[in-house]
């Protein structure tokens, strides 16, 4: 690969990792990218339990809706179809998971403190103590798991 190619190629992995840092401020404290694969486990599943059923609801309202809702709204029946079709796809596959991200977020956090790096499971606060009681942000009492 030439230099301008793999400087292409770092600097859209720098983009990638700054997207994840705002959705997930969590990713700041992993060492390596095993974050990536916690992300996407959770969306797959949040995709397959959430968002198909909103696929298949959108489709029933593809087939059956646009007629009956044409006397109401006053637009054509095919502009309504094709409205729904760009908006059903959005819906199920943005949307769902953005309604998610607290859920992706107190993944990644269970993820840090199995692999050792204390984080607070309720704000996300990096504790600096390793056997505090309560987090120092928050003051939600921190639960160790027993070995």
């Amino acid at each position: 690969m030439s230099s301008a190619g793999q400087l292409c190629e770092i600097t859209m992995a720098r983009v990638r990792r700054r997207n994840w840092e705002r959705l997930y401020p969590e990713t700041l404290l992993y060492d390596d990218d095993r974050y990536v694969s916690v992300i996407k486990r959770d969306m797959t599943a949040i995709v397959f339990v959430a968002g198909m059923p909103v696929l298949l609801v959108c489709a029933l309202a593809i087939l059956f809706l646009p007629e009956a809702m044409q006397s109401c709204i006053g637009l054509p029946a095919k502009l309504l179809r094709l409205v729904l079709m760009v908006v059903t796809p959005i819906i199920a596959f943005v949307v769902v998971p953005l309604l998610f991200r607290g859920y992706i977020r107190r993944s990644l956090r269970r993820d840090l403190n199995a692999h050792g790096t204390p984080v607070c499971p309720v704000c996300g606060y990096a504790l600096a103590v390793e056997g505090a009681e309560r987090c120092s942000e928050c003051g939600e009492p921190i639960r160790r798991r027993r070995s």
